[in-house]
């Protein structure tokens, strides 16, 4: 059975004596809080029933009738959200002691996570942004003195979005092959310094746009390890844009390395893929160029005859 935090940190001595009840409330309020994550503070209706799905599939729905409050449904219990607009008195937005302590994460304020106790697996959800310096994801936790198997989801669209952290491992013991959707992943991470994540696996993701999206102090980035044969969409992945109002950050991305395995058969899209990696230069020695910012120079540097922004493994 699956039980979660409050849509933000579940406190996991109470997951297993969660009743059928009190879970599928848990779980109600995880989509609303994950459409507030990927929202940035506020939701739309249209996003608000996109999370709904990917939460429950089926049986659910959304009374949007009220002028303030919005009221959620799914299998035959609702819960009262405030229209569009973060409310904590809904949300429980208190530490949880024994996933810092599993995961030594010091400063880990806010995450979510569901665990499933038949199967004995953590599955990372999304979340508030992330306000550690330092974050290492393990391959496992123990708690209560079970040992749960980490998991990413399928989707991992805003995961990471706008977190705060300088730096982030993901363990290369992590089963990955599951993961789709990476769009969004660690947009607006605009202090992350350091990301490593030679480990995961790519080979069944079909989306990568705005992936590493406004990373603007990332100086290298190791993808050696990416199988990127099934993404269709590289819309904006390494873009260093500026939101509205912004001064002029200057970008740091110097360095991208990839192997042969880091191929753009089936992409589609990718207007933007580059934009603004000024510093950016080819293993070869090509410069960035303003006018050359999509798929065409995402491949290894081949020099003046086959210019690209990768350097290889």
């Amino acid at each position: 059975m699956l039980s979660g935090d409050n849509g933000v940190l579940q406190r996991a001595t109470d997951a297993k004596t969660k009743s059928d009840e009190a879970q599928i409330r848990e779980r109600i309020q995880l989509a609303y809080h994950s459409a507030l994550a990927g929202g940035r503070g506020s939701y739309t209706y249209d996003t608000l029933m996109k999370e709904l799905e990917n939460e429950f599939k089926t049986d659910y729905d959304v009374d949007d009738s009220g002028k303030d409050n919005w009221i959620l449904y799914a299998h035959g219990q609702n819960v009262t959200i405030p229209a569009g607009k973060i409310d904590e008195e809904v949300i429980d937005l208190s530490v949880n002691t024994t996933w810092q302590q599993a995961f030594e994460f010091p400063q880990y304020n806010y995450t979510s996570y569901l665990l499933d106790n038949e199967e004995k697996t953590l599955t990372i959800r999304r979340g508030p942004p992330i306000t550690s310096e330092n974050v290492e994801i393990k391959s496992y936790a123990v708690i209560d003195g079970v040992k749960y198997t980490t998991k990413f989801p399928d989707s991992c669209s805003n995961l990471f979005a706008t977190s705060q952290f300088k730096t982030m491992t993901i363990d290369s013991a992590i089963d990955t092959n599951n993961v789709t959707d990476m769009t969004n992943m660690f947009i607006s991470c605009r202090n992350l310094e350091s990301l490593n994540i030679s480990g995961f696996n790519t080979a069944n993701v079909i989306s990568m746009e705005w992936l590493f999206g406004q990373c603007y102090k990332l100086k290298e980035l190791d993808l050696s390890n990416f199988d990127t044969s099934n993404v269709v969409n590289m819309n904006s992945m390494f873009s260093n844009s500026l939101n509205s109002g912004d001064t002029d950050i200057v970008p740091n991305l110097k360095k991208i390395i990839v192997s042969n395995k880091f191929v753009t058969t089936k992409v589609t899209e990718s207007s933007n893929m580059f934009k603004r990696c000024t510093n950016l230069i080819g293993g070869n020695g090509t410069i960035y160029n303003e006018n050359n910012i999509d798929v065409s120079m995402a491949h290894i540097d081949g020099g003046t005859s086959n210019p690209g922004y990768f350097t290889s493994k």
